[in-house]
C-alpha cells in the first residue's frame, strides 16, 4: 500500500471498534454503490452543488424517518383494542399507543 492516506486509514481502521468498523462498512458501502453508479468519485470534474445535494439527502432522511415512525407507531395501534383515533401514534392512558 503506497498511497499515504490508504495507509493512514488503514491504521486508523485498527483501532476502530467493530461497531465502528461495521458503521465504516456501511460508509464505503455507500461510495461503492455511488462508483458503480456514477463512475469513481473525482472533485476536480464532478460539478455537483454538493451543499445542495446534502440538504436533498437529509431532507429525505427526515422524511423516511418520520414514515419509519408512524409505521411504528401504527402497527402498535393496530394491535390496541381501544375506540380512540391514535393521532400522532398516541392516546394518553391508551395501552396500545404511545405514552
Amino acid at each position: 500500500m503506497s498511497n499515504p492516506i490508504a495507509v493512514s486509514i488503514a491504521v486508523r481502521l485498527a483501532m476502530c471498534s467493530p461497531d465502528e468498523l461495521r458503521v465504516m462498512d456501511r460508509v464505503l458501502a455507500g461510495l461503492e454503490r455511488g462508483r458503480d453508479v456514477y463512475g469513481p468519485l473525482d472533485l476536480s470534474t464532478d460539478k455537483r452543488a454538493w451543499r445542495d445535494e446534502g440538504a436533498a439527502e437529509l431532507r429525505d432522511l427526515l422524511v423516511y424517518l418520520a414514515a419509519a415512525e408512524i409505521a411504528q407507531w401504527d402497527a402498535r395501534a393496530f394491535r390496541c383494542s381501544c375506540s380512540e383515533p391514535h393521532l400522532h401514534g398516541h392516546v394518553v392512558g391508551c395501552e396500545g399507543g404511545r405514552r
